[in-house]
């Protein structure tokens, strides 16, 4: 069973959609920046990687390359279609929501903090203007851990989601996105063979999707002026 699955049955378990609703659950997917393949094509459907940064950010000054500012726009739970209400609940694992902001959005893909009464930090992101905002979701390990946002020493967060055809076994990664920070103006993807896949940095988000079925090795950030400003090592 696909992560996606045991996921979708938590959840019409807990909260099953009304037909009047009238979106099954792969619309939910693809409204919530998921696309789901179908197993006679796909072995496997999507398995999210999200790589959390180090706690430096929060010490950083305005002008520092990789700076972040996490106050973001405030976010009315009661907005919330009620499964991202679900989500929040289970995120908190019995702490209480005390405040939602969302933080990034190049119109493309929205990223949100959430904070909790007992000190987590926790981060959540799905297509930008969806029903369902949280299509991915993960909280740092701890309230004095790593932060869920970019730092001067890793400038641009990356949730990586890679999949593996019936024809191709081996996975690939298919989706790459993230929070830049201050500084970052651009993001590129390198493969194996010296090819790239960019995104600029738009509302302090990078999206990189849709990606051809290539061996990425690397992702490298840049300034405005086309300078690299930090690289790091990509694997499925």
């Amino acid at each position: 069973m696909s992560f996606e699955q045991l996921l979708e049955r938590q959840l019409e378990d807990a909260l099953p959609l009304q037909r009047e609703e009238g979106r099954d659950w792969d619309d939910v997917l693809e409204r919530a920046g998921h696309r789901r393949r179908r197993p006679r094509r796909w072995l496997v459907v999507a398995v999210v990687l999200v790589v959390l940064g180090v706690p430096s950010a929060y010490t950083a000054a305005p002008g520092v390359i990789g700076y972040f500012d996490d106050d973001g726009e405030p976010v009315d739970t009661a907005s919330l279609h009620r499964r991202d209400r679900f989500v929040i609940d289970r995120m908190g694992n019995g702490a209480a929501l005390v405040a939602l902001e969302e933080i990034g959005n190049d119109g493309r893909r929205a990223y949100y903090k959430l904070e909790y009464d007992d000190g987590k930090l926790c981060l959540a992101s799905g297509r930008a203007g969806a029903v369902l905002r949280f299509g991915q979701a993960e909280c740092a390990n701890a309230p004095d851990g790593r932060p869920v946002v970019p730092t001067p020493e890793r400038p641009i967060t990356a949730d990586v989601v890679v999949q593996a055809t019936r024809d191709d076994p081996t996975a690939r990664v298919w989706r790459v996105t993230g929070l830049a920070g201050e500084g970052v103006a651009r993001v590129v993807l390198r493969d194996d063979a010296g090819g790239e896949v960019a995104a600029d940095v738009h509302g302090n988000v990078y999206t990189l999707t849709d990606l051809p079925r290539r061996r990425y090795v690397e992702l490298v950030a840049y300034d405005a002026d086309g300078e690299p400003v930090y690289r790091e090592r990509v694997s499925p």
